[in-house]
C-alpha cells in the first residue's frame, strides 16, 4: 500500500491506483473498500436481538474502531481479502469475538461516567445548605463552615478512583 502511494505521488498526472480498480475496469473504493467492511458491520447489528443481546454478544462500532487501531489491521492486507477473518459475517453458531474489552454495564458506572457533574452537584449542596442554616449571611464564621467541602471534594474523588479500578479491572487485566 505503501509503495503504490508512493508511486502515485511520484507521477506527475493522476491516475487510479491499481488495488482499487475493479474487473470491469472501474475504479471504485466504495466497492473495494467501504461496502466490505460496511455489510460486516451491518451483519453484526442484525445479530444484536434489537438491541437486547448482551454487550458482548456482538461487535460493536467500538470493536471495530479498536481493530483499525491495533497491529492486527495489518493482517487486512490491501485492498482488504475479502475472506479475512475481520471481514467474517456472524454465523448463528461460530462467531467472531470481540477485540479485546468487553465493557460490563453497572449503575455505578452512572457515577462514574458523570462523576465531576456529581461532585459539582453533591458540593453545591453542602455550601448552599450551609449558607441556608447561616441565614444566608456570609460571613467568616460561614466561610469557615463551608471550607468543610473540602474534605468532602477529597472524599468523592477518592470513590471516583476506586470506581475506576473496580469497574475497568477487566481492561486492566486484559491489557498488554
Amino acid at each position: 500500500m505503501a509503495k503504490e502511494l508512493d508511486g502515485i505521488l511520484d507521477s506527475s498526472e493522476a491516475e487510479p491506483a491499481k488495488s482499487c480498480v475493479t474487473n470491469d475496469g472501474s475504479t471504485s473504493y466504495l466497492e473495494k473498500i467501504i461496502t466490505p467492511i460496511y455489510l460486516t458491520m451491518s451483519a453484526e447489528a442484525n445479530n444484536n436481538n434489537d438491541g437486547k443481546a448482551a454487550h458482548s454478544a456482538w461487535r460493536n462500532y467500538d470493536d471495530f474502531n479498536e481493530y483499525f487501531w491495533s497491529r492486527s489491521c495489518f493482517e487486512l492486507s490491501w485492498p482488504p481479502a475479502e475472506n479475512s477473518k475481520f471481514l467474517r459475517k456472524p454465523a448463528k453458531r461460530k462467531r467472531t469475538g470481540k477485540t479485546n474489552f468487553v465493557e460490563h454495564r453497572t449503575f455505578l458506572h452512572l457515577y462514574r461516567s458523570f462523576h465531576r457533574l456529581w461532585i459539582f452537584l453533591i458540593l453545591m449542596f453542602q455550601c448552599l445548605t450551609i449558607i441556608a442554616f447561616h441565614h444566608g449571611k456570609i460571613n467568616i464564621s460561614t466561610i469557615k463552615v463551608v471550607l468543610s467541602a473540602g474534605p468532602a471534594f477529597f472524599i468523592l474523588n477518592f470513590i471516583e478512583c476506586c470506581l475506576d479500578v473496580l469497574l475497568m479491572f477487566g481492561a486492566y487485566k486484559t491489557a498488554r
